[in-house]
């Protein structure tokens, strides 16, 4: 299973790279400004690069260490002669990339699908050929590569013959390399066969040693479960049995306590009752004669107040009388004085008429 998938990791990167390059021939051929080609096509691949060692970096644990060293490897070669080509001006037609340009894009533009189904089918069968291992690795891998395609490509693309040169053997070289790897590091399909082989007759033992360890286990369980049951019946049916004897003993209990209880307040009430009318009767008959005492000190008390009050009326009305005789009497002897002393000093017909004045004011008065 681990070759498989070291199989499938170098596949992938062979891809990747041929993507790469197609990527590049196809930015040569679109690009037509031929000032700022160089600059653009730095920038892109620096960029390009970049993000292939930062996922290439993010996906190091799919990866080996030595699969990572030699990626990484072949694309600081794959810059190292980008720069190269970009860095000979003099080398460059650009008038010959502006008359081939429209052409070769059309042409690859068709061409591109056709291209790449060919390189997967041109890696499948040299994987084939590196399971077998029958046939010389770097003749094998040279026969696969399409040499000729490559370079006429690169020249309409309007390299010189000497940097298709150069591309092309980097290819070569890696490739061969990439191969001779394969055939060092991985292990044939048959040897995968017979591992997956006895892997699944092992997988099936251990699935039946399973299953039958799973049911009897599951049978321990059942029987467990079944006693546990029992057991827990047999308790609940103990403990429903103390509970009511418990409850059933509560309640006598109770039931006593509450006649007791009655019987207390029965008791209690009835020498209450007799306690009050005790007291009433003791407090009643206090009450009366009380009562009766009070009555006759207040009739003694009335009879001398009535006795003291006529006396001092009787004794008021006859000091008033005294005083009102002596003052008639007093009055009287003022008036014999007044009327003697008239009669002398007037004549006779004014003491005449005063005289009759003063008979009729004494009849009056009487």
């Amino acid at each position: 299973m681990r070759s498989d998938s070291h199989q499938l990791i170098s596949i992938h990167l062979k891809l990747h790279t041929m993507a790469m390059i197609k990527q590049i021939l196809r930015d040569v051929l679109i690009n037509k400004n031929a000032i700022m080609f160089q600059t653009t096509m730095r920038a892109k691949h620096s960029v390009r690069l970049q993000s292939f060692h930062t996922g290439l970096a993010c996906k190091q644990d799919k990866y080996s260490p030595s699969d990572t060293k030699k990626v990484l490897s072949f694309y600081d070669n794959i810059n190292s002669i980008l720069n190269e080509i970009n860095s000979s001006d003099d080398s460059y037609d650009h008038t010959q990339y502006f008359r081939n340009s429209q052409d070769v894009q059309d042409q690859s533009q068709d061409h591109n699908q056709s291209q790449s189904d060919q390189a997967i089918e041109n890696l499948n069968v040299l994987n084939e050929v590196i399971d077998e291992q029958h046939v010389d690795v770097k003749k094998a891998a040279e026969n696969f590569l399409d040499t000729y395609g490559i370079y006429s490509q690169l020249c309409n693309a309007g390299f010189t013959d000497s940097q298709s040169k150069i591309i092309l053997s980097l290819l070569t070289e890696e490739l061969n390399s990439q191969v001779h790897y394969l055939s060092k590091n991985f292990s044939p399909q048959q040897d995968l066969e017979n591992d997956t082989y006895l892997f699944e007759a092992a997988q099936s033992e251990l699935s039946v040693e399973i299953n039958g360890y799973r049911d009897s286990n599951l049978s321990d369980l059942m029987n467990s479960s079944i006693f546990l049951k029992r057991l827990f019946n047999s308790l609940e049916d103990s403990l429903n049995i103390q509970y009511q004897l418990i409850d059933n003993s509560m309640k006598l209990e109770i039931d006593q306590f509450k006649h007791e209880n009655n019987l207390t307040n029965k008791k209690l009430n009835i020498r209450n009752h007799d306690l009050n009318n005790r007291i009433g009767t003791e407090l009643m008959s206090g009450i009366k004669s009380e009562i009766e005492s009070l009555r006759w000190a207040i009739t003694r008390a009335g009879v001398l107040a009535l006795l003291s009050m006529v006396f001092s009326i009787l004794v008021c009305f006859n000091v008033s009388q005294r005083s009102a005789s002596k003052e008639e009497t007093e009055m009287a002897a003022d008036k014999q004085i007044d009327t003697q002393l008239r009669r002398a000093h007037l004549p006779a017909e004014t003491v005449h008429n005063e005289y009759e004045a003063d008979w009729e004011e004494d009849q009056e008065v009487s």
